[in-house]
């Protein structure tokens, strides 16, 4: 359905993408998550045609509307690409009711009884009906959110472009229009690009995930897919996970910074360098003088982050490592800052692949 290829753009002596390429199928939601200036929004910008790439093709429902190449330049206005946007921060009509800004863009398309029955049937999808009177200004910021998607939704698009929708609502708030939104794309089944560098958007949201890394997509796949085989160090370090270089002992045994782990998953045999990889909430805490079987490592906490639910802590053990626990478990377990805590890794739940190459200069992010 949307097909990118080889998509390009320098601002002065920044790269910010690089021959990207990305396709999404019809119906299905892609999430594409990267660090801030990645290049996020400059490619929803160069998909709904507000910004010109220096190279590259786009193609919707099989037909071009972006080349900027040696076969000459086609560039389809935006208001003919069928693309509904909803912006970062909402772009509504400050002076319009939640009603008409929705059917602002069906005007001059639709006679007026048809604009009606339209605005009139997405509102009341999206749970607007109450506050259809109301202007912007009178909105809660998720009633906001929801106008916003009302009004790319409202034209039928073919593909609707979501820039980090949720990034202006408060913690509280973003969980439970996460939940809305999830609900709308699979009602809708319309075709989706979601920006985001929030992995809980990702988790909820997308059929696949992608990561943009020095403007292109190093990896895409499943949530799953990608936390549990992680193809580069770039993607293991997105998704933030325990990352290290290291060596294979043997086909089972990883060496690193001088500590030895048993890896449950690899192909690599002995003498090999490798990337290896752990998810933070696979590693366990133990309580007092528990014995487990599996790798077990003491370390000192340096540092312990307390969210609402969940604490996250980095421990140095002979090599840094991230994970996280709830905050009842943390609160009881009495550790902090400059405590001592034993922690234990499955080993099936480390993950050994070929070293990338050439090796980023830190061995653990």
């Amino acid at each position: 359905m949307l097909h990118i290829e080889g998509l390009s753009k320098r601002f002065g002596d920044k790269q910010v993408l690089d021959g990207l390429d990305l396709d999404v199928e019809r119906g299905e939601t892609v999430v594409l998550v990267g660090d801030s200036g990645a290049g996020k929004t400059t490619l929803l910008n160069i998909i709904s045609g507000l910004m010109a790439p220096d190279s590259g093709t786009i193609a919707i429902d099989g037909v071009l509307v972006e080349r900027a190449d040696g076969g000459g330049r086609v560039s389809v206005p935006p208001r003919f690409r069928s693309i509904g946007y909803v912006p970062q921060n909402y772009i509504l009509f400050p002076f319009l009711s939640a009603y008409d800004n929705v059917a602002f863009g069906l005007k001059g398309r639709l006679q007026d009884r048809d604009v009606s029955r339209t605005v009139d049937s997405i509102l009341s999808t999206l749970e607007l009906e109450g506050v259809a009177h109301l202007r912007p200004g009178q909105l809660s910021g998720g009633q906001k959110q929801r106008v916003a998607l009302a009004r790319a939704l409202a034209i039928k698009p073919k593909v609707l472009l979501m820039d980090e929708p949720l990034s202006s609502l408060d913690v509280g708030l973003r969980g439970r229009v996460r939940e809305e939104i999830a609900g709308f794309l699979s009602s809708f089944k319309t075709t989706t690009l979601y920006v985001t560098h929030d992995l809980d958007d990702a988790f909820a949201l997308g059929d696949r995930v992608a990561v943009l890394v020095a403007g292109r997509v190093v990896g895409i796949a499943t949530m799953d897919e990608l936390l549990n085989h992680p193809p580069t160090f770039e993607v293991a370090r997105s998704l933030g996970l325990n990352c290290y270089l290291g060596e294979m002992i043997d086909a089972k045994t990883a060496l690193i910074e001088g500590t030895r782990l048993v890896v449950g998953r690899t192909e690599l045999d002995g003498g090999s360098d490798a990337l290896i990889c752990f998810r933070p909430d696979s590693v366990k805490v133990l309580d007092g003088e528990s014995e487990a079987e599996g790798n077990v490592l003491t370390g000192r906490v340096i540092s312990a982050y307390e969210g609402r639910d969940v604490v996250q802590l980095s421990v140095n053990a002979g090599m840094r490592i991230e994970c996280c626990l709830m905050r009842r478990q943390y609160e009881r377990a009495d550790i902090g800052p400059g405590k001592e805590v034993k922690l234990l890794i499955d080993p099936s739940d480390i993950h050994a692949c070929s070293r990338p190459s050439p090796s980023p200069a830190s061995l653990h992010v």
